[in-house]
């Protein structure tokens, strides 16, 4: 197979290190479709004559091409906010984006759905997050008007913010957990742990509970969503 394009990494990567790098690669149209996975080979490359140990020369990873093509995907912060922002050329296909909050960079929760500009010239995006804990990770799931998504890169946002008026508690349990600390009009969110919306409730007090007995045990992410923004992210354990 001949190759599209090729990327270097900007720092040299030692035996036995790891390292994290936002790739964009330009393929041509005539190569694939949206939404097609394309296959990446990572390989050592080193200067002529340099002494090197390869146990396994190459590598191959798959990822899928992105529905459209973002740029400018970052947040800034105004006190507790964050404020994510992106920019998205030739949209058109696009029928929406879901942002997604994590609080570990790991497990990821629906924070938000933004509608497509279906604009065929440069859309810009922004969106305010109330965000529930100091750090957080945020990413985009891409839907094109066919059903088709793709994933996003990661970025992270730091506040000096630590919401801690919110609790959850017993954690774990066998059968009802309560959140406390609501005002009433909180949406509270129950999501598996593939993004599955499971339960959803309005509060109309300041404690709220969940039942989790009819579920199988597990993990599961609770979201405290006030005035169509996250407020609260935690995860629950169901035990037996």
């Amino acid at each position: 197979s001949v190759p599209f394009a090729t990327y270097t990494l900007t720092q040299a990567l030692a035996v036995g290190s790891v390292t994290s790098e936002n790739i964009t690669l330009a393929l041509p149209s005539s190569a694939c479709s949206l939404g097609d996975m394309v296959t990446i080979k990572v390989q050592q490359v080193t200067s002529a004559g340099a002494a090197q140990c390869v146990c396994s020369p190459s590598s191959y990873a798959m990822v899928e091409v992105l529905p459209v093509q973002l740029s400018n995907f970052m947040a800034t912060v105004s006190g507790c906010r964050a404020i994510v922002n992106w920019q998205a050329e030739d949209d058109k296909n696009i029928s929406h984006y879901e942002l997604q909050f994590s609080a570990d960079g790991s497990d990821y929760s629906p924070a938000a759905i933004i509608m497509s500009n279906n604009d065929e010239g440069t859309s810009k995006y922004s969106y305010p997050v109330n965000q529930p804990s100091a750090m957080g990770y945020y990413r985009l799931k891409i839907f094109d008007n066919s059903g088709r998504y793709a994933i996003s890169n990661i970025i992270m946002v730091h506040t000096q913010c630590d919401n801690k008026a919110i609790t959850l508690y017993p954690n774990p349990t066998r059968d009802w957990f309560t959140v406390s600390g609501l005002q009433s009009g909180d949406l509270i969110k129950l999501y598996s742990t593939a993004g599955q919306l499971l339960i959803e409730k309005t509060a109309s007090n300041n404690k709220e509970q969940i039942d989790l007995s009819s579920y199988p045990m597990g993990v599961y992410n609770v979201i405290v969503i006030s005035k169509n923004s996250p407020l609260f992210s935690s995860k629950v354990q169901k035990n037996d």
